[in-house]
């Protein structure tokens, strides 16, 4: 089972996207994609408890658009937590849009992990086929 919280602490020190050219300060930032308005609170409540900077996006597109624009500013994302379901773009689409930018723009891999209240070895197999590194079934804690 995942300890979200232990995770986060070690993912603090783990080398994330570099753009091309000299290094660059990074500040650790965490994307929470989530459409729902209550399980975003639930999320953002862990998180300020771990004192982690965090954007949020309410569907795929947007997710996209903020990776990539975190990427371009040099404030990547060290961790994009990824709701499923999702109007306008899923969260499967949106983590292979983002696989493909990180390698046509030669980047580590940013750690994604799917979230979904839908349980399952079929759902974590989706997730991992199309790109994620991780899957966690809500409701999510702290501490499994």
């Amino acid at each position: 089972s995942l300890q979200l919280e232990k995770r986060l602490w070690k993912m603090e020190m783990v080398p994330i996207s570099e753009p091309k050219g000299p290094p660059v300060r990074r500040f650790v930032k965490i994307l929470v994609v989530e459409d729902n308005t209550f399980s975003l609170n639930v999320i953002l409540s862990m998180l300020k408890k771990i004192r982690f900077e965090v954007e949020i996006a309410k569907h795929g597109i947007e997710a996209v658009d903020r990776y990539k624009a975190g990427y371009r500013q040099a404030t990547n994302f060290i961790l994009i937590l990824m709701d499923l379901q999702m109007p306008l773009m899923d969260g499967y689409e949106a983590t292979r849009e983002i696989r493909k930018f990180e390698k046509e723009n030669n980047c580590k891999a940013t750690y994604i992990c799917g979230l979904s209240a839908q349980a399952g070895i079929e759902t974590e197999e989706m997730c991992k086929q199309n790109g994620m590194n991780e899957y966690i079934s809500k409701p999510i804690s702290l501490v499994d």
